[in-house]
């Protein structure tokens, strides 16, 4: 084999391994080693192949598909990008589709400041939500108002990711 394709194997094993414990990573140096070839004979008997440390046309698609798996299991999330709508009602028992994600994030931050109202998730802006926007916009330096609206929204984001995080371990 040359380097290119060698380089290749050895990338894709390296995913692989990541995920599979019974693999176990080699190099990715372009050099068809003994540790490669180990690599190999370990993802064919996980796979049920025969081991044989060759790489055979039906042991390359089975590394390519489960290298695509394994990358898609070690890409981060992607990230959840939520606007708010222009004209959406935010006003007193108002209904709209961002209401219940917004609750959550209250909730979440509800459990970090024991002294915050607690907004249950209803999808409604109830007077528990009005309550713990207000404590937040008290908490923020914004006129506390208990509607929802722009300024509101940057406040709530930033606070959410400072105390919960970003989903980060």
């Amino acid at each position: 084999m040359s380097e290119k394709p060698v380089t290749t194997l050895q990338t894709m094993l390296r995913k692989i391994a990541y995920v599979d414990p019974g693999v176990p990573a080699c190099p990715v140096d372009g050099v068809f080693s003994d540790g490669t070839k180990a690599s190999v004979e370990a993802f064919q008997r996980a796979h049920g192949l025969m081991p044989t440390g060759a790489v055979d046309e039906q042991t390359w698609r089975e590394l390519s598909a489960c290298s695509r798996e394994a990358e898609h299991q070690l890409a981060p999330p992607a990230p959840l990008l939520m606007e708010m709508e222009p004209g959406a009602c935010y006003a007193p028992g108002c209904r709209n589709r961002n209401l219940p994600v917004i609750q959550a994030m209250l909730y979440a931050l509800s459990n970090c400041w024991s002294d915050m109202p607690r907004a249950e998730v209803t999808g409604v802006m109830d007077s528990s939500t009005a309550q713990a926007v207000g404590y937040l916009q008290a908490r923020g330096d914004l006129p506390v108002t208990g509607q929802i609206d722009k300024a509101f929204w940057d406040l709530l984001a930033h606070a959410y990711r400072a105390a919960i995080g970003a989903g980060e371990s």
